[in-house]
């Protein structure tokens, strides 16, 4: 917790737990649009999916991870989130992506899965107002014995409903 300085951490299964549950406290409408890339794991998208969700595929840009101008082409009246992907340890360029969802009223849920102690403007990602979603599966740069995940927040509300439905 020192090293990614969140207020709040909360442990879970795996990376695809966190993610399930970060989309879960939004409780959003079913069929709901979700913007993120396909160039992922199939557990971000497969999130999506089990939340009764639609998944909506932004363009990358050159560092492989989402575009944040195709992003901005893709919302519509159904668009509730974002699910920006820090793909090989490259961090997205999320002050573009924070300024598109808060101009749109849009959810960001950062998956850090494979960019544990990646830096963002010399901050760790994972300790931002975004929820965080990490991923230590044996085969990511963070890994555990077997499978882990955790989720990062700055926002008590959110960190209690985690501490609950973390089981």
């Amino acid at each position: 917790k020192n090293l990614l300085n969140p207020k709040f951490i909360v442990g879970v299964a795996n990376g695809s737990d966190a993610l399930e549950l970060a989309l879960r406290y939004y409780n959003f409408k079913p069929n709901s649009e979700v913007i993120t890339v396909s160039n992922t794991f199939a557990s971000t998208v497969n999130a999506i999916v089990n939340s009764n969700l639609k998944p909506v595929f932004a363009d990358i840009d050159s560092t492989l991870n989402i575009d944040p101008q195709s992003i901005q082409k893709l919302i519509n009246k159904n668009t509730v989130a974002i699910i920006p992907v820090h793909l090989n340890g490259m961090p997205c360029c999320m002050k573009k992506i924070n300024k598109i969802s808060k101009k749109n009223n849009l959810v960001v849920i950062e998956d850090c899965a494979q960019s544990i102690l990646t830096k963002y403007n010399n901050n760790y990602i994972g300790n931002s107002n975004n929820i965080s979603c990490f991923s230590m599966h044996p085969t990511k740069n963070l890994g555990a014995m077997g499978d882990a995940g955790f989720i990062t927040t700055n926002s008590k509300k959110i960190y209690e409903y985690l501490k609950i439905a973390q089981n």
